[in-house]
């Protein structure tokens, strides 16, 4: 009989996916997740949601240019941007463009510091424009949104002013901090705080004014809404340590004061030799973002608006998952560590209450918190992980409000 679901549910996946394709998955993805219920389950329910941009028509081109990009340079941010009423989809979308286009101008190792750096000042500036492209900077997708971008503008033009105004003020404020650090190291834990402020929690900011602009105010204070971005960057500066350290010229924003307890060289930790300490390095660094998590839930807490709510829970508690994978995990420094899309799936489908959300931060940290490890950083971290559970009980017992 187990077979015969076996032989059922392969057909279903074909022939459903032949003709919708609305959900990338492979055999493999539905293998993996055979034995998990849950997973399984939340991998169909999707198969027959739309959650990405793919097949989403804007009434305009300049509305159409900008979804089909969303979905080109992030799709998975482009999936959380369409659990948004209509108007927030596209007030959110243009504001994820617009950093993004900044971004691909900073990240840019081809262009010089000294070109970069007006770019970089006046790009805000360019929102009062009509026209403005930039040719010749970044790759792939993020190129063709520069030589469009005016396409961009033609969007925001169309946005209600108390929008425009948050998003031109944070794009503001994040060139100058991407400008500081075009030629500031990350040196200590608190220029990587600062790095990962102004890349991801100025996101974090403009985000609560564009919630409070549309009539759902958080009322949390500022150090809570910086929190929510750098937890998603630390996860992601700790995910990505391989592709960085090996770019050309190679880029890391793990901190030296971190680091430099367990090597002499960043690079040392791709070496075998290393593995130890590459290991015990990486769990420091896991800690560190774990002590964003009371934050987090306090902000998620205070969401009175159901999609508002999904949109913030989803990439906090993908963010949680990630570490689960990544924690005492020496494949980080071998290639590009990815969960299972089961349990993507488990957390965009499950991501809808706070009681819910509570439930699957406790799930991932106890998976952290239940490994095996050694080495004094390990030891911390899973110890960490385990006291971020006391502070999720603290949560569990919020109603939502929606």
């Amino acid at each position: 009989q187990f077979l015969y679901f076996i032989g059922f549910l392969l057909t279903f996946f074909f022939e459903y996916t032949k003709t919708t394709r609305k959900m990338s998955l492979s055999c493999c993805d539905l293998v993996q997740s055979l034995t998990s219920p849950d997973e399984l389950y939340a991998l169909l329910t999707l198969l027959g949601r739309k959650v990405t941009t793919k097949g989403f028509k804007g009434e305009t081109e300049a509305e159409r240019f900008c979804y089909g990009s969303l979905g080109h340079v992030s799709r998975s941010f482009a999936g959380v941007v369409m659990q948004l009423d209509d108007e927030m989809r596209e007030v959110v979308c243009i504001f994820y463009l617009v950093l993004r286009a900044l971004d691909t101008i900073e990240d840019d190792m081809a262009v010089s510091v000294e070109a970069k750096t007006p770019q970089l000042l006046s790009f805000h500036e360019k929102l009062d424009e009509d026209e403005f492209t930039v040719h010749g900077v970044g790759y792939g997708h993020e190129r063709l949104l520069l030589e469009n971008y005016t396409y961009v503008l033609e969007v925001y033009h169309n946005l209600a002013p108390r929008y425009q105004k948050v998003i031109k003020s944070i794009t503001r404020q994040m060139s100058l901090g991407m400008v500081q650090f075009l030629t500031k190291p990350v040196e200590t834990v608190a220029d990587y705080d600062e790095y990962c402020f102004y890349v991801a929690g100025l996101v974090g900011h403009g985000l609560s004014d564009l919630w409070e602009a549309k009539g759902h105010p958080t009322n949390t204070p500022r150090e809570v809404q910086t929190s929510m971005g750098l937890f998603l960057q630390k996860v992601n500066i700790t995910r990505d340590y391989l592709e960085d350290v090996m770019d050309s010229p190679p880029r890391c924003y793990w901190p030296k004061e971190i680091w430099e307890k367990y090597a002499k060289e960043l690079n040392d930790f791709t070496k075998v030799e290393f593995t130890e300490q590459a290991v015990g390095c990486l769990d420091h660094m896991i800690g560190n973002a774990l002590e964003h998590i009371p934050h987090c839930l306090e902000y998620l807490s205070k969401i009175t608006d159901e999609k508002i709510f999904v949109f913030c829970a989803i990439p906090q508690v993908m963010a949680v998952a990630t570490l689960s994978k990544l924690f005492h995990n020496q494949d980080v420094f071998r290639k590009r560590v990815k969960i299972k899309k089961g349990v993507s799936a488990v957390v965009v489908t499950q991501s809808t209450t706070m009681l819910s959300v509570v439930g699957l931060f406790k799930r991932f940290l106890n998976e952290i918190g239940g490994k095996k490890v050694s080495g004094p950083s390990s030891i911390k971290t899973r110890q960490k992980a385990l006291d971020m559970i006391a502070v999720c009980d603290k949560f569990a017992s919020g109603i939502p409000r929606f």
